[in-house]
């Protein structure tokens, strides 16, 4: 009767094992990113300093990717001002250095006009940008960002009293690597359990460079031991991999979890290197021994620098723009 007691208590761990907000804090510290629900239909992230206090902000609509925004996802401007005062005091905006921008189109069938306008705010220490579409007396925002080079006063205690929990957040696995490191970001559900883990090399979530980065393998297989314990990956091997070009994408799914890792063969500083990997929890979404065949598994393709013989290679994008929002 105990050890029937005891299989039962280990079927039961190995279905329910997931990462929670708890485990991630207490194995890897503050995060570095949350992103909040900040309204209707808006996001709220922001990224921190050392200390814990926040350094940039990023205000989008619900699903918002900074590679590819679309003019189709906006927000209303009164709320974004709104959100922008909590961080910078109207007073001071008003005092700050502003640059403005548009662009306008005429639509030649019903001959109304329409802008697309760029605000720039500033001092010698905060920054503001924000883009925005004008369609006669309707303005709508399409995204806002604060910079700063000094800290804000705002702490991760202080925006998750204002918003609540944090919908996704973001920690530097710095144990394993040197600078700058590994990030992991976690997409959690409403009870804080992790639906997602996206591990990239570290970067800015404002950093634009397009150059592709990679991780040591070791390290990033003992980060995945860390959140997905080899135990808990039952059931039968499933998944596949695909190669296109420098590209490869590698995925083992499971019962309950499903593992993709992102490789690219171009121009490795080392044979022994991983662009990115994923875990997801949740059921199967290939059945059992089902191959990569369509060019639709492939993340965007990014251009690299060329490789010695003279051609370009193609790098898959990173995944944290394009993380649920």
């Amino acid at each position: 009767m105990p050890f029937a007691r005891f299989v039962m208590c280990m079927l039961v761990a190995v279905c329910a094992h997931s990462a929670t907000a708890a485990d991630l804090l207490g194995r890897y510290g503050l995060p570095v990113m949350q992103r909040f629900a900040a309204g209707t239909g808006i996001v709220l992230s922001a990224e921190y300093n050392r200390d814990g206090h926040v350094a940039t902000v990023e205000i989008a609509p619900t699903g918002y990717q900074q590679r590819e925004p679309k003019a189709d996802l906006s927000m209303d401007r009164g709320i974004t001002s709104e959100l922008i005062d909590l961080f910078v005091p109207r007073e001071r905006q008003q005092q700050m250095l502003n640059r403005l921008n548009c662009i306008s189109k005429l639509n030649r069938d019903t001959g109304a006009g329409s802008s697309s306008c760029g605000l720039g705010q500033g001092d010698q220490d905060i920054a503001i940008q924000r883009s925005y579409t004008r369609n006669g007396d309707t303005e709508r925002e399409l995204v806002a960002t604060i910079t700063s080079k000094i800290d804000l006063p705002q702490t991760a205690i202080t925006l998750e009293s204002r918003f609540g929990p944090a919908l996704v957040e973001r920690f530097t696995a710095a144990r394993f690597t040197a600078a700058p490191g590994i990030e992991l970001t976690a997409t959690y559900d409403q009870e804080r359990t992790a639906t997602e883990i996206a591990m990239v090399p570290a970067r800015s979530p404002l950093d634009a460079d397009d150059r592709a980065r990679f991780m040591p393998a070791p390290d990033l297989e003992r980060i995945l031991e860390e959140i997905a314990p080899v135990w808990t990956r039952t059931g039968r091997l499933g998944g596949g991999s695909m190669q296109s070009g420098c590209n490869e994408i590698r995925i083992e799914e499971f019962d309950n979890l499903s593992i993709t890792r992102w490789f690219h063969h171009c121009r490795l500083p080392s044979e022994d290197m991983t662009m990115q990997a994923t875990v997801r929890w949740g059921p199967r979404r290939l059945a059992p021994d089902r191959k990569l065949e369509t060019p639709a598994a492939r993340p965007p393709a990014l251009r690299s620098p060329p490789s010695p013989s003279g051609r370009h290679c193609t790098a898959p994008a990173r995944l944290r723009p394009d993380l649920p929002r």
